[in-house]
């Protein structure tokens, strides 16, 4: 469900998704940005999926790029330690 959420996103959005990057913090800001444009009825003008589903799907998007950074805070940080971080979101 993550990816069909993020192939519905515009190339910006899901250039900021994509990123090897991304900080927690960046995906925070995103996550809230997307609360905030959907209450404002802003979302599909900010690039954002435009159908009521894609909203399970944007949440899916978010805990899957956060596995993804918690997965790279692991192999810098405590590399020694031989931590492997699995996540499975079908459609990923």
């Amino acid at each position: 469900m993550s990816l069909v959420a993020l192939k519905n996103c515009g190339p910006e959005l899901q250039q900021k998704f994509r990123s090897e990057t991304i900080t927690e913090e960046e995906l925070v800001g995103l996550m809230n940005k997307f609360v905030e444009d959907v209450k404002n009825r802003v979302h599909q003008k900010e690039g954002w999926p435009d159908k009521q589903m894609f909203t399970y799907g944007v949440s899916k998007m978010g805990v899957t790029v956060l596995s993804r950074i918690y997965a790279r805070k692991l192999s810098e940080q405590r590399r020694g330690d031989r931590i492997l971080l699995n996540a499975c979101c079908p459609g990923w």
